[in-house]
């Protein structure tokens, strides 16, 4: 025989800290996105450095860029409305344990061992499926911020790039990598106002 109450507070916590979780993921995602682009850029950057003495240089600030841009702005949002809402099996699974527990509580003294057995069972089945259906929810948020990152990376390397072209830039560099730099100008302000401008990608 399972320990139904404990059974059920787990399946609920783990409810509760999966929204947590993806509290904290939402939260973060601004420094994903601009750990990502910075992982990539610097490769760049690195080997453009030993080159660019008479070169034409700039510098961008990617967390202004992260914090600024309405396009990124629009990415977060649809991102926390997705983690806020569970699927409606989930709901209706946690409801529905619910429902069984109290049973349980309830017919502690009337019940028969028999009915007892039959409502655990019908627990430890709801419970499975409300782990399996957890697991798919998770997936499918990890599987969305990838498709955001992914997309919000390539949109502001191509706003880097489109920028730097019209500035007759060859040399674009991170001001948070820099220790120390003089009279570079900043296209980060350009960036941002390009990357909203530009039709949402594909």
């Amino acid at each position: 025989m399972i320990d139904t109450q404990r059974a059920l507070e787990y399946a609920l916590q783990s409810f509760n800290l999966k929204q947590g979780e993806d509290a904290m993921r939402e939260k973060n995602l601004r420094k994903l996105v601009l750990a990502v682009c910075l992982c990539i850029l610097l490769t760049g950057i690195f080997a453009a450095q030993t080159q660019a003495q008479g070169l034409k240089m700039a510098d961008i600030s990617m967390t202004d860029i992260s914090n600024k841009s309405q396009k990124v702005k629009i990415a977060l949002d649809e991102l926390k409305k997705s983690q806020s809402q569970p699927s409606q099996k989930m709901t209706a699974l946690s409801a529905e344990l619910r429902k069984l527990q109290e049973s349980l509580e309830k017919g502690k003294t009337s019940l028969k061992e028999e009915e007892k057995s039959k409502i655990e069972e019908q627990m430890r089945s709801k419970y499975q499926e409300l782990q399996t259906e957890q697991q798919e929810f998770r997936s499918k948020l990890l599987e969305q911020q990838k498709n955001i990152n992914d997309s919000m990376m390539a949109q502001i390397n191509q706003a880097v790039a489109k920028v730097a072209e019209k500035e007759g830039i060859s040399v674009v560099f991170l001001k948070e990598s820099i220790i120390y730099s003089k009279d570079i100008p900043d296209l980060t302000d350009k960036v941002i106002t390009y990357l909203d401008a530009a039709p949402p990608s594909k």
